[in-house]
């Protein structure tokens, strides 16, 4: 996103941004501060933190033997689909850059992050884009009803949001772990939108090897959490294969009673 464009949807009332490996950053300095030490703090975002300084090796890692398949409509799927008019507002890209017509926010600077921003505090104008799009993101801040507000606020009148979450899945930091969701649960926070489309993200079976793996994990690492995590990635790998069978499950009758992950689609009124 060029900074001409990026200038256009900040909000002028908002006050400067300091700069973070170049990128706009506007979180202060204590925050930061505090949100890099919880990230630091636990081993499970300093081995992933590891991986994403080579973005296309950790997102082939995460979809070769992380314990998601996602047949729902991930943030690329959905830009893909519904082709938004004008900009997108990526929340929480994280290594996921989107392509150009498309704002890439997080909390970290990582490589293609184009602000650097608290979600419950958005520095853009109120209804400066076409979409916004929150995928595995709202499950890892404290109050996402703030959050959804906010996106609210930054989404312009007939604009869609997009938004995926974990039902069924295992606590994972980033840099912490707050809730889960119902298809139901995240209507709710959107209670002001029209729903357009929601369904299963990552069906039954990714549920089961992520449950799985953090059962086997929990019971043979002798209450140590360092062999907890390496038992974990190590039966995350040897299960990761049937996480492939949602290609099928997620498809079947009542698959939503026990999915690992829900995405909904709604369009500000």
């Amino acid at each position: 996103m060029t900074p001409n464009k990026l200038q256009d949807v900040i909000d002028p009332s908002v006050s400067g941004a300091t700069l973070i490996n170049g990128i706009p950053s506007f979180v202060d300095a204590a925050r930061s501060q505090s949100i890099a030490m919880q990230q630091s703090q636990r081993s499970e975002n300093r081995f992933k933190d590891f991986f994403k300084r080579w973005p296309k090796l950790y997102d082939a890692l995460v979809w070769l033997v992380g314990p998601s398949y996602f047949t729902g409509y991930t943030s690329e799927r959905f830009v893909r689909h519904f082709r938004p008019a004008g900009i997108t507002l990526h929340v929480g890209s994280g290594t996921r850059v989107l392509p150009c017509q498309s704002i890439n926010l997080d909390l970290f600077p990582f490589p293609g992050v184009d602000v650097i921003a608290d979600v419950a505090s958005l520095p853009f104008r109120s209804d400066a884009f076409g979409a916004v799009t929150c995928d595995q993101v709202l499950e890892h801040v404290e109050h996402p009803h703030l959050v959804a507000r906010e996106i609210v606020r930054v989404t312009a009148s007939g604009g869609f949001i997009h938004v995926a979450s974990p039902f069924l899945f295992p606590w994972h930091p980033s840099p912490s772990d707050y809730t889960r969701w119902t298809k139901e649960g995240l209507a709710s926070l959107f209670s002001e939108c029209e729903v357009v489309e929601s369904g299963i993200m990552a069906g039954p079976c990714s549920a089961f090897v992520a449950f799985m793996a953090a059962f086997i994990a929990t019971a043979f690492s002798g209450g140590s959490r360092s062999i907890q995590g390496i038992v974990q990635y190590i039966f995350l790998i040897l299960l990761a294969p049937i996480k492939f069978l949602d290609i099928l499950f997620a498809r079947l009758p009542n698959a939503d009673l026990c999915a690992a992950n829900f995405y909904i689609i709604v369009r500000k009124r």
